[in-house]
């Protein structure tokens, strides 16, 4: 039994390939498709290139080569991913005629049978030696590590490359984006605004809700704006992009928003060109755990060939406190940082019972930039932690 991508049997469930990638489940876990090993067969081998599972039944071999890493829309990736996934089939034909690789078609029934053959549970990837050929033996915890972290790059990828068909006033082609990611943290997205002449009105952009319309003064400029919704992490306190201005900006203004809120206005003529800037941190603690508009652009209406590349796109989280405990003679010392003073410490005898925790009254002593309480040392046994 072969297996080529064989998470696609999805198709038949009604369940387009990329639109189940990216938003109806992951493949390395999901069982919303048919399972496609028969309760008995001799021997089966998996080739894995953008979708499937690891079966612990087979002798599984993932694929990488030619695994796409930029697009420039929606439609390209869609493109990308649809060769890549046919990847498999062609890979597996050229071992039908030659020995070429210890995988593949020299495995097959026609061939003699199975002895020699990997066992089942055996995991292979291609090695980094330049010959698409040659695999490389890993551990299945590791090949399972590997199609996961693939998953989470390709699920963020699509929805930050959907994200990109985004409205750029009423005329086109002044607004594009380059999604670029090589694993789940390096999702990012570059977004280019530039503006132009257009010989008649144009309205001039403001941050709106989401869905609303567009609405403004005139100008005889093409403008350079986006609306792009973006879904703040649940613990983020605040973010920051980079962006360098090209051409000439005039009297106009570099604007970004959140959620029709301005959270940065800088004018272009005090802009070096050519040189990367940062906006600084942002707060975005209001917008924790939501989605919001996040509007960028070129405002102002009257430059004509100003560009600003905006890129590097990063949230900042803030990490919970943590406890510490020093012994002093009879007593011990539990502290934790000073600027947890939305946190409350609590004390139990006993773990395993979910109601045995109790607030302590003790108010804090600030030793050394921490709060410290101090406890008397007994015989039984403490357990503290800090509640928000």
């Amino acid at each position: 039994m072969t297996l080529f991508d064989e998470a696609s049997i999805a198709t038949f469930t009604e369940c387009p390939q990329m639109l189940w990638l990216a938003a109806v489940g992951n493949p390395s876990s999901s069982r919303n498709y048919l399972e496609p090993l028969p309760t008995k067969f001799a021997w089966a081998d998996n080739y894995v290139s953008l979708v499937g599972n690891l079966h612990p039944e087979a002798a599984n071999v993932i694929l990488t080569e030619g695994l796409p890493t930029r697009a420039s829309g929606i439609l390209d990736l869609i493109d990308q991913a649809a060769d890549f996934h046919s990847y498999p089939s062609t890979w597996y034909q050229e071992t039908i005629e030659t020995d070429i690789s210890t995988m593949g078609h020299r495995w097959s029934f026609e061939r003699g049978g199975f002895p020699g053959a990997p066992t089942p549970g055996t995991v292979f990837r291609q090695a980094s030696s330049g010959s698409e050929w040659d695999l490389a033996q890993t551990t299945y915890d590791d090949g399972a590590d590997m199609l996961e972290s693939r998953w989470q790059t390709y699920h963020r990828a699509v929805i930050t490359t959907a994200a990109q068909t985004i409205g750029a006033g009423l005329r086109g082609g002044n607004v594009f984006g380059l999604s670029i990611y090589g694993a789940p943290i390096d999702v990012n997205m570059v977004l280019h605004l530039i503006t132009s002449f257009s010989g008649g009105d144009s309205p001039e952009p403001a941050p709106h809700p989401l869905g609303g319309d567009v609405s403004g003064a005139g100008g005889s400029y093409i403008p350079a704006y986006a609306w792009i919704p973006v879904t703040v992490p649940s613990n983020a306190v605040s973010m920051s992009f980079d962006f360098l201005l090209e051409g000439y900006g005039q009297n106009d203004s570099f604007a970004a928003a959140l959620d029709g809120t301005n959270v940065l206005s800088v004018e272009l003529s005090l802009l070096k060109t050519n040189v990367a800037l940062n906006s600084g941190l942002i707060d975005v603690s209001s917008y924790a755990g939501q989605q919001v508009e996040f509007f960028l652009g070129i405002v102002g209406g009257t430059s004509t060939n100003a560009s600003v590349t905006v890129s590097n796109f990063q949230f900042y989280v803030s990490a919970p406190p943590t406890l510490q405990v020093k012994f002093a003679g009879t007593n011990f010392l539990v502290s934790w940082p000073l600027p947890a003073l939305d946190f409350i410490l609590q004390t139990s005898t006993n773990l395993a019972d979910s109601n045995s925790w109790v607030t302590l009254t003790n108010i804090p002593a600030i030793v050394n930039f921490q709060n410290t309480i101090t406890n008397p040392i007994t015989g039984g046994a403490s357990f503290f932690r800090l509640r928000k």
